[in-house]
């Protein structure tokens, strides 16, 4: 089974974790080194990864899964739905001009806290009102429960710039490996899985950073067997992407 992993430093990490259930019913990650946040919809596996994980990971909300909800239930006609649609396009439309002006973390940081908060604290109160006028099997009583129950995760992107809104650039970046998934059941072994799982990140961040996939790997290879497992971190598509003169010594070196 394929996870995607949202890092704090916004590379895409592709994670090929089995999920298995122990004595107690409690569904667990495969044994992982991760830390940092896990941003992801509402699976109760990704709760127990996070219990597991003594501190090492915190879970992070995406919005794109509350606003399906919320479409949903619009799409259903129900009242107050297009209401709580406004205020979620409202914190989209602030992202989009982040992006626009290219923004760092430290800007969106700044921007989120004096724009993007306010509308996050008033949505919830909002959303909390409307909760009893709504029976909780209709799509927007199921929209409300659901996005209430992922409210404390949307802390991650308030807090840190380097946090998205929503996970779309992780499940973006894996739909090809979706579109795929009946070739890769038969991958060999788990050992095998995890292999492919490199490989899947390191196409998709060479991808993301707009890297030429084809003068990477090779150079990325040599410069590991010169240098050994240790020159790993300074290898990466982002640290290349990010400090290109610097890492391109490094390789060459």
């Amino acid at each position: 089974m394929t996870d995607t992993f949202s890092r704090l430093s916004g590379a895409l990490g592709l994670g090929r974790q089995l999920l298995r259930n122990d004595i107690k019913g409690q569904t667990l990650f495969a044994d992982t080194n991760f830390s940092g946040d896990l941003q992801c919809d509402g699976y109760s596996a990704y709760v127990s990864f996070q219990k597991s994980s003594s501190g090492r990971i915190s879970l992070g909300s995406c919005m794109a899964h509350i606003r399906r909800k919320f479409h949903d239930a619009l799409k259903a006609k129900e009242r107050h739905a297009a209401y709580i649609m406004q205020h979620i396009a409202q914190l989209y439309q602030i992202e989009e001009r982040l992006r626009k002006q290219r923004a760092g973390p430290a800007l969106r940081d700044a921007i989120r806290a004096s724009q993007s908060k306010p509308i996050v604290k008033r949505l919830k109160k909002i959303i909390q009102t409307l909760k009893p006028r709504h029976f909780p099997q209709s799509d927007m009583g199921k929209a409300i429960n659901y996005a209430l129950g992922q409210w404390s995760g949307l802390d991650a992107y308030l807090k840190d710039g380097r946090v998205e809104l929503d996970n779309n650039l992780i499940e973006n970046a894996i739909r090809p490996t979706k579109l795929g998934q009946k070739n890769w059941l038969f991958l060999g072994s788990e050992r095998g899985g995890e292999l492919a799982a490199v490989a899947f990140t390191l196409i998709e961040n060479c991808k993301r950073y707009k890297l030429n996939l084809r003068d990477y790997l090779p150079s990325t290879m040599k410069a590991l067997i010169e240098q050994g497992p240790a020159a790993a971190p300074n290898l990466t598509p982002q640290a290349l992407a990010t400090h290109p003169a610097k890492t391109a010594n490094r390789v060459a070196a």
